[in-house]
């Protein structure tokens, strides 16, 4: 990790902690060396976990001929799974995950803990699942977007089936609107230039393509289900126009079974009474709406650009105002609420233009989780932190070099919290 990803020495025993090498004497079950093959058992007790482990096995008879043999084991959890826990009582956290090679993505101000790492790697997938269960993730919603290239491809299916295979994290995929595939714009009607018109039939084609080619791995358990149905989550579905048609043909493609998240929220200060909101709603997307199963929004509704600095000097308040209204109109037309928070954000530094950054950091994301948790849908309570690992955009709150494991720690002391007050 040092050599390959550039992890400082210092952090290695934060990411594998040390641990100490145990030697066994061993006698064979029955008690007696009598037979040509001989039975051992021995009890390895307070592994401290976070990594691979080897057994060497040292052999020699009375005239002294030796044989070595060495077993390689897989990794070992260093956390308790309470991810599980709260999946088990019914509690959904989920986190964005993006399947990137970190090396080339842009950073602010920090690094993370493993170091530029590249989430191909199989020992990278588990100290991020060891890392997010242990602190109350259950679900890793794994960025499809702008990958529809065959390396890439590839690659992302590749992590995904990695994913899966742990048997430790349940995972959905997240798909959106990208330039690459789909016709924006004007069509000889009203369409605005940033939307997308999903009754053309070459948008209608590309959409329903690609549900196709990432719904193959719906049929495996550790796929995510709601009410028994697999996930598919739309990100940034408020660009998407004309939805009814192309969303029932995804519908019809699984019998009705699949349960449709549609990213689409308005950020601050959008509110449900906004006329062009309604315009919209009503003459372009509320036929396709009527079809998803859940509506939610994205990095907590913040507001990115330029003359924001209202919203952000206050932007808990803000935060809480505008879950307050999107949680009754959501509840209005029949759907599940799930609850968006986001750690920070900033891509200035990346491929975003001017803004003012959401402040982040450990303080700040606890105050925000507070406001969300008060805003779970009690039936089905599902929280979704962007992002897990977005270092372009600052939304990441996996373990780094500088904060350390502080957002995480927060996130799991007010889970604790929540399950007890929901328990009693």
């Amino acid at each position: 990790m040092i050599e390959k990803y550039g992890m400082r020495p210092e952090d290695y025993p934060k990411v594998f902690p040390p641990d100490k090498e145990r030697v066994y004497n061993l006698t064979p079950i029955d008690g007696k060396f009598d037979s040509l093959e001989e039975k051992f058992s021995v009890q390895i007790k307070d592994i401290v976990g976070g990594r691979e482990y080897k057994i060497v096995a040292l052999v020699r008879n009375l005239a002294g001929n030796e044989h070595r043999a060495e077993l390689d084991l897989p990794y070992i959890r260093q956390y308790e799974n309470f991810g599980k826990v709260l999946f088990d009582k019914g509690v959904i956290v989920m986190a964005v995950y993006l399947p990137f090679d970190m090396s080339s993505i842009p950073r602010k101000d920090d690094d993370p803990l493993l170091g530029r790492y590249d989430t191909i790697s199989d020992i990278v997938l588990m100290k991020h699942v060891d890392w997010a269960t242990g602190y109350g993730v259950n679900v890793f919603l794994l960025d499809s977007q702008n990958h529809w290239w065959p390396g890439v491809m590839v690659k992302v299916f590749t992590i995904c089936r990695a994913l899966l295979s742990t048997g430790q994290v349940k995972v959905a995929w997240l798909m959106g609107p990208s330039i690459r595939h789909f016709t924006y714009g004007k069509q000889g009607g009203d369409i605005p230039e940033w939307a997308i018109d999903l009754s053309l039939p070459r948008n209608n084609e590309t959409f329903i393509w690609f549900v196709q080619m990432l719904m193959r791995f719906a049929d495996n358990e550790n796929y995510l289900r709601i009410d028994g149905k697999p996930v598919l989550y739309i990100w940034d579905e408020g660009a998407f126009f004309n939805q009814a048609g192309t969303y029932r043909a995804v519908k019809a493609m699984f019998g009705d079974k699949v349960y449709i998240i549609a990213d689409w929220f308005p950020r601050i200060p959008t509110m449900p009474s906004d006329e062009y909101f309604q315009l919209v709603l009503k003459k372009y997307r509320g036929d396709g709406l009527k079809i998803v199963d859940a509506f939610t929004g994205w990095i907590g509704l913040h507001p990115v650009g330029l003359n924001t600095e209202e919203y952000m000097n206050k932007y808990e308040f803000y935060y809480a105002k505008q879950l307050d209204a999107w949680y009754r109109f959501t509840k209005d037309w029949g759907k599940h609420f799930i609850v968006t928070v986001a750690p920070g954000f900033d891509n200035s530094y990346s491929w975003g233009g001017p803004q003012v950054p959401l402040p982040r950091g450990a303080d700040p994301f606890k105050k925000r989780l507070e406001i969300a948790l008060r805003h779970l849908n009690p039936r089905l309570p599902v929280l979704k932190i962007d992002t897990w690992n977005d270092w372009g955009e600052w939304s990441y709150f996996e373990p780094t070099v500088k904060e350390g494991f502080a957002c995480l720690e927060a996130l799991k002391s007010l889970l604790e919290g929540y399950i007890e007050n929901r328990n009693g």
